[in-house]
């Protein structure tokens, strides 16, 4: 079954900041920004934190969220790891979904709106000429596909096993070329 993702989910921008980010010693809210955003679609640990009492609990993320990029030439989504210590917030270069829980699972969402059909979609219907962005219509009005909550759900399982192994595999890789250079190094010292 096709739904369009404004029947299935509810989208709201991320927190909008007043100028330049600037961490609070001792913040307990993280804050997701574009350059926390990994090649993999992960977050990085280089989040800053906020004093919570600047941020509303509403601009808090929650379970079934997905965070899509709004802004720029690449217009992905990702399902943040809600597993860290601190309470976070998006910026407002995302948009957030919330996901009905009953109808979709968030991880499948985020693989569908990184798909061929949705990007295509997101790519002629994109605003602006020198930095693109994606309007929250746009974004509402992206057809996704629904295979039934337990399909959904082995697809994410899918989804992020082969998401570790990427991660797994670029740690081999990153460890055999540190370890070819100690070698070549250790040539040349003798």
């Amino acid at each position: 079954m096709k739904q369009k993702l404004k029947h299935i989910a509810t989208i709201t921008s991320g927190f909008s900041f007043r100028g330049k980010i600037t961490p609070d010693i001792g913040g307990t809210v993280r804050v997701i920004q574009l350059k926390n955003v990994q090649d993999n679609l992960t977050i990085d640990d280089a989040c800053i934190c906020l004093d919570s009492k600047k941020i509303k609990p509403q601009y808090l993320l929650s379970q079934n969220e997905v965070l899509f990029m709004a802004k720029g030439a690449n217009n992905f989504a990702l399902v943040p790891d809600l597993s860290a210590q601190h309470p976070t917030i998006a910026s407002a270069v995302f948009f957030v979904i919330s996901v009905n829980p009953k109808m979709a699972h968030p991880d499948y969402v985020a693989w569908q709106i990184n798909q061929t059909r949705a990007q295509n979609h997101f790519k002629s219907l994109a605003a602006g000429t020198y930095q693109t962005n994606i309007n929250r219509e746009v974004l509402e009005n992206t057809p996704i596909l629904l295979p039934s909550l337990e399909k959904q759900e082995l697809i994410a399982k899918i989804i992020t096993l082969k998401k570790k192994e990427e991660i797994l595999t670029a740690g081999i890789q990153e460890y055999k070329t540190n370890l070819i250079t100690a070698t070549i190094y250790k040539s040349i010292k003798k």
